[in-house]
């Protein structure tokens, strides 16, 4: 009986170290997200029949780890959102599709962001001043500003267009 018992502590002890070693495929992945030209954009006055209105964010990867952006997603059904890599689209994606996969950065590399809102996906009485949000879940270090802490989640960096939407 103490054979067995022996057996099974030292089992578990060895599969527990076993357990927090790093999975040889995977990255360390770090990153730090620097916002080129801003977070929010502000189209003015909309058109409510006047089609889809986007805004492209510049974004650089200042750190020397690889970023990862784990998930991409929208705040709201009206508005997606489509990342680029150099010649790489990833997306569209939004609220009920987010991202399929991990996204890299490398390190020093700069990536674009573009949010796209339809102001007549809610009908055509949807009027008034509208914001709406993407957000990127990533592994980069928060720093209060461009990226936030959440808890039970990667970090996320929020990016939003608003605008005052009219029927001209």
């Amino acid at each position: 009986m103490k054979k067995i018992l022996l057996l099974l502590v030292l089992t578990t002890i060895f599969i527990a170290g076993c357990s927090t070693q790093k999975n040889p495929t995977e990255k360390d992945f770090g990153g730090a997200i620097k916002a080129i030209d801003g977070l929010i954009y502000d189209f003015g006055n909309i058109d409510i029949n006047g089609g889809i209105v986007s805004k492209t964010f510049k974004f650089e990867n200042t750190d020397s780890k690889s970023l990862a952006i784990y998930e991409a997603t929208t705040s709201c059904g009206c508005t997606t959102g489509e990342i680029r890599l150099g010649s790489k689209n990833y997306g569209p994606f939004g609220m009920h599709n987010q991202t399929k996969q991990t996204i890299e950065i490398p390190p020093q590399s700069t990536f674009e962001v573009t949010i796209s809102y339809d102001p007549l996906f809610h009908g055509p009485s949807d009027l008034g001043p509208r914001q709406r949000t993407l957000f990127l879940f990533s592994s980069a270090a928060a720093d209060g500003e461009v990226v936030r802490n959440y808890e039970g989640k990667p970090n996320f960096t929020e990016i939003s267009v608003k605008g005052n939407v009219i029927d001209s």
